[in-house]
């Protein structure tokens, strides 16, 4: 069960590791080559595919790593203090 989690953990890390690759090469090779093609007044497309690529990656990120009822990260044993009783003074 230990080396299954784990396995899980990793897959999700490489997965966000490669997307955090992509999004580097995209924002600093892909949007400069595209940049050179532009004539002066087409500039703004530049920026504006940053920020479009920039908004796919938060939104992608944002997908996977949302709050689930299983998470592996936050496994918690209910039984564990249940019979601990806590006193506030």
């Amino acid at each position: 069960a230990e080396a299954a989690r784990t396995l899980q953990k990793l897959k999700q890390f490489r997965s966000f590791y490669l997307l955090v690759l992509v999004y580097i090469y995209f924002t600093r090779i892909a949007v400069y080559l595209f940049a050179t093609c532009l004539g002066y007044r087409q500039t703004w497309l530049r920026y504006f595919v940053t920020e479009l690529g920039t908004l796919v990656f938060y939104a992608v990120v944002g997908f996977l790593f949302r709050p689930v009822s299983d998470n592996p990260y936050l496994k918690v044993d209910r039984d564990a203090g249940a019979d601990v009783e806590i006193e506030f003074a």
